[in-house]
């Protein structure tokens, strides 16, 4: 049996998966969404964490783990793709004083994290790389040197495996000859060294270009406020999402006694149709959709599935666009009588819930109280 539990993250992500005795966290939302949520939860339920996947270094999804690797003892793997997993170090280089400071000036990124006390905001240049090194006693990985696309499922125990829907290798190295240019710009020659500096600027550098991306990175507004079914459904293809730091997010099939969970992070659009096209089986006992409902992200991937059961992860706020009324038209449409869970009550999407419900038999379910809950998704598609 198979529980999801989204935590309110604001237009970030954060979801615990419940599977027997075994605990999955995946992202943890903002610095604000582990303290406020996350701590109080784990604690509260004295819950062990099997496996933590940090998907990206995106601070919605990564602000939340940062505290977590600080003070949360009860945690025996960690997935993430990081700087110790993306390159080594065969020299003894060492950076000097003015080049620390070139890397801090040009790649410096101030924590934002709109409703945070002063108290819990997160200190500017903290790495998740070096507080996982720190760590002892961490799997890093589940002993794989990285997280990559792969065929063959990654056994989490005797029941349950995980298989890997991206990022591909080739995204990875894209990611890392950008740092290795900005790098070389940056300092004026080419270093192999370990600094400390160099680590958090490559982490910061992630930061800055997911933040750019969200201005420069294609069209969002395709849906209009009196559309109908058809209207939303009756569109030219959206443009694909091409930014590099969610196209390196690990998205991933939880698969438990043949019950399957589709989990797609903030991947985009063609990598995730490209994988599931490659399959014979596509149907879920429940869907996790990518970045937020963005229609960039999910589109065409979404007629090579079937699920009665998705979930949204977005306050509506952030971007005034997620979730895309022309990607819940297409999820209703594709799969008659499903259910969309959204982890806030979004006022613009709840003005359209009738008529998704009368037209298509789609169910939105928003939270009926603050308390959180699971929600089972069953043993087996039916």
């Amino acid at each position: 049996m198979i529980k999801v539990l989204q935590f309110p993250a604001k237009g970030g992500d954060s979801v615990m998966i419940q599977i027997g005795n075994m605990n999955i966290l995946v992202d943890g939302g903002y610095t604000s969404t582990y303290k406020e949520y996350i701590e109080n939860f784990l604690v509260n339920n004295s819950i062990d964490l099997d496996l933590v996947i940090c998907t990206h270094y995106d601070q919605d999804h990564i602000g939340g783990v940062l505290p977590l690797i600080e003070n949360y003892p009860h945690i025996q793997d960690v997935w993430y793709n990081g700087f110790y997993e993306l390159f080594t170090c065969d020299s003894n280089d060492h950076l000097t004083f003015i080049e620390k400071r070139k890397l801090k000036a040009d790649f410096s990124y101030v924590w934002e994290d709109s409703g945070e006390t002063q108290e819990i905001s997160r200190k500017q240049g903290e790495s998740l790389s070096i507080l996982l090194k720190k760590r002892d006693g961490l799997i890093r990985n589940s002993g794989l040197e990285l997280i990559v696309a792969d065929s063959r499922p990654i056994s989490i125990n005797k029941e349950t495996t995980i298989t890997i829907i991206s990022p591909e290798l080739s995204d990875l190295d894209y990611l890392k000859k950008k740092w290795e240019k900005e790098l070389e710009f940056s300092l004026k020659r080419k270093t192999k060294t370990m600094d400390d500096e160099i680590i958090k600027a490559f982490e910061n550098q992630q930061l800055i270009t997911s933040f750019l991306s969200e201005d420069l990175n294609g069209t969002e507004n395709i849906s209009l406020p009196n559309n109908t079914i058809e209207d939303l459904l009756n569109i030219e293809t959206p443009e694909n999402d091409t930014s590099i730091i969610n196209r390196a997010a690990i998205s991933f099939i939880i698969d438990s006694q043949g019950a399957e969970f589709l989990y797609c992070s903030d991947s985009d659009d063609r990598t995730i149709e490209k994988f599931l096209k490659q399959r014979k089986n596509n149907k879920f006992v429940g869907v996790k959709v990518s970045h937020h409902g963005s229609i960039r992200n999910n589109w065409d991937w979404l007629d090579c599935i079937e699920s009665n059961i998705f979930f949204i992860s977005t306050d509506g706020i952030k971007h005034e666009n997620h979730p895309s009324l022309n990607v819940l038209a297409k999820i209703a449409k594709k799969n008659p009588g499903c259910a969309i869970y959204f982890n806030y009550f979004i006022p613009k999407i709840a003005s359209f819930s009738d008529m998704f419900r009368e037209e298509l038999g789609c169910n939105f379910i928003f939270p009926a109280t603050s308390n959180l809950e699971y929600i089972t998704i069953g043993s087996s598609y039916d």
